[in-house]
């Protein structure tokens, strides 16, 4: 039984892995399960979910399942995509407005000495990383495009409007490295 195995970070892509898909003319099925963020849970919102692993242990425990599956069943290949890190819950736009604001009321309730020290915390690890100064830069040269309009940046957007952000960024390191 042919295995893949892959545990990320980045979001998954469903269309690319079915498009990716290989079956031979003896294979009679193909089955898919794909989990998602809820939006509740006994009745309290959920906005998004962290999946820890420690990956060489998640692949030893993967494969003993892939071990069982190819004992028990005539599995011609299996793969498995798992994200872990920070999965958020798709917001949908007729609630987004809403969301926003439930979001905003609970850091409003958070001790202002709290969210200071928090934001130390974070302005101490960028600069220590020489994030926060390239961060500014790239807020400042993305405020100037911002006031222009030329045909280059129409074409990003509508690249990004029409393929997704991803693949508009690609076009832009294409065009001009």
């Amino acid at each position: 039984m042919q295995r893949h195995l892959n545990i990320t970070t980045e979001p998954i892509q469903e269309a690319l892995l079915i498009a990716q898909r290989a079956m031979s003319g003896g294979m009679g099925a193909a089955v898919y399960f794909t989990g998602v963020v809820r939006a509740t849970e006994e009745d309290k919102s959920i906005q998004a979910i962290e999946y820890e692993a420690f990956q060489r242990m998640a692949a030893h425990q993967f494969n003993l399942l892939f071990d069982e599956m190819e004992r028990r069943w005539p599995i011609e290949s299996v793969r498995l995509v798992h994200r872990i890190g920070v999965v958020n819950r798709v917001v949908p736009e007729s609630e987004l407005a809403e969301t926003a604001l439930a979001v905003a009321e609970r850091i409003a309730l958070m001790p202002p000495e709290l969210m200071s020290m928090t934001k130390r915390m974070i302005n101490s690890t960028l600069d220590a990383q020489g994030f926060r100064t390239s961060h500014e830069w790239g807020w400042d040269q993305f405020l100037i495009t911002k006031l222009m309009t030329t045909e280059l940046k129409q074409e990003f957007l509508s690249i990004g409007e029409r393929e997704g952000m991803r693949q508009a960024y690609t076009w832009m390191r294409e065009r001009f490295n």
